[in-house]
């Protein structure tokens, strides 16, 4: 009797934690998602590296038959639409802002 009732805790705990795994899995990149590649921050102060860094990014990032790329005139065009200068760092609450802005309001 009391193996049973451990047994059967320990078959509904599983369960839970299977379903919260399984809900906290990240979506799949689909064909019509999109990589935005901006620039990469330069930490070693070599000047050399300023874009080669992105670059070799995109080159290799380039041929995946599951990413497409942002192009860079596409790139550059939203940056302007949004009211940023094209040097100017994209950071993590802009990109939040901008989005929640643009987002539709529930009614």
């Amino acid at each position: 009797m009391k193996t049973s009732i451990v047994l059967a805790a320990v078959i509904v705990l599983w369960v839970l934690c299977a379903g919260y795994w399984w809900r906290q899995k990240p979506a799949a990149l689909g064909a019509e998602d999109y990589l935005l590649v901006r620039d990469v921050a330069n930490g070693s102060e070599e000047r050399d590296f300023e874009g080669a860094l992105r670059e070799a990014l995109r080159v290799a990032l380039a041929p995946s038959p599951t990413l497409n790329l942002t192009s860079d005139e596409k790139l550059r065009t939203v940056v302007q639409n949004a009211g940023k200068s094209d040097g100017e760092p994209l950071t993590e609450a802009w990109w939040e802002r901008s989005v929640n802005e643009r987002a539709p309001r529930p009614m």
